[in-house]
């Protein structure tokens, strides 16, 4: 098992041009640019990062041209490359992260769907069907992200007595019929956390929630 998450793991472009350094010690950059099809200024603002970080030492009197400039790899930490996360250094070998001084606006992502269900909660008791009707999704969609909610403190429970659909009785596993509780200010919350960009999934902090 572990040696499989290693092989997918090395499968990032990234995790190839680490370990190509793991292995050289001593690189140019114009080689790695050969060798990987990646982008310039993203390379050169992650081995900026990399040197103020002290895991790459500069090498050489000028740093012109940039294909030619050479570092010396000073802090190994293992097979997992360092990420770059907005103005964050997260190393998943140590679990550490380090603050840089590299100015980069970070892309805020997160689910639709979920952005939807989360907006469709805004009364404290609704059923299943209510929130697929207001967040436009499929019965399927809710469902995916049910435990999550459960886990984030939305879903508060159900009230079972408010049913009056008998064959709800002889089918239990068809919930779309209970009114379900919900915490708002949590979903509300929840909500301005994803705007903030809390949806990433290289934040160890906020991993554990998004994984299903």
């Amino acid at each position: 098992m572990e040696l499989d998450k290693k092989i997918k793991y090395k499968q990032n472009v990234k995790n190839k041009i680490w370990n190509y350094i793991r292995r050289n010690k001593r690189f140019r950059v114009g080689d790695i640019f050969i060798i990987f099809n990646i982008s310039y200024s993203n390379f050169k603002a992650y081995l900026k990062v990399l040197e103020e970080a002290n895991y790459i030492k500069f090498e050489g009197k000028s740093r012109k041209p940039f294909t030619e400039i050479q570092y010396r790899l000073i802090k190994d930490t293992g097979i997992f490359a360092p990420k770059l996360n907005g103005n964050t250094l997260y190393d998943p070998n140590l679990k550490t992260k380090i603050e840089t001084s590299i100015k980069r606006k970070e892309k805020i992502v997160y689910p639709k769907t979920l952005m939807n269900i989360l907006t469709a909660i805004d009364a404290t008791e609704l059923t299943f069907e209510e929130i697929c009707l207001k967040a436009n999704c499929a019965n399927g969609g809710l469902r995916k992200w049910w435990k999550r909610l459960i886990k984030l403190g939305i879903v508060e429970g159900y009230i079972n007595e408010k049913l009056e659909d008998k064959w709800y009785e002889r089918r239990k596993r068809k919930d779309d019929k209970l009114i379900y509780k919900f915490n708002v200010e949590n979903a509300k919350k929840v909500k301005e956390e994803l705007l903030k960009g809390a949806y990433i999934k290289g934040e160890p902090e906020m991993k554990h929630l998004w994984i299903h």
